[in-house]
């Protein structure tokens, strides 16, 4: 893959009241990303824009942990499998539902 780098959605700080302009900071990465067995790298074609994020980025815990400071976004997506790593079903090319958000995307 020829990028050079990757852009990430990171909480920042979490909101009193409304998201503001300083709620999320935008990363750019070296990218250095290699799936490990059984893992795969995606490059994200679509993400979801949901209510329930609201919820995630609170300090408190509800069907799933919250997402931390310094965290990448969570939301759910469609994503194309770039590479594979050993022992992994998925092949390169191969389209997915996922949840992009512990894991960083291109």
């Amino acid at each position: 893959m020829s990028t050079k780098n990757y852009t990430r959605i990171v909480l920042n700080e979490r909101p009193v009241a409304d998201i503001t302009p300083t709620t999320f900071r935008i990363e750019n990465i070296p990218f250095d990303l290699h799936p490990g067995q059984g893992e795969v790298l995606v490059q994200v074609n679509w993400l979801s824009l949901d209510p329930a994020m609201r919820g995630w980025i609170k300090d408190a815990r509800s069907y799933v942990p919250p997402v931390q400071i310094g965290e990448v976004m969570r939301a759910g997506g469609i994503a194309t499998v770039v590479e594979a790593g050993e022992d992994c079903r998925l092949r390169s090319g191969d389209v997915i539902s996922c949840s992009p958000g512990k894991l960083s995307w291109i």
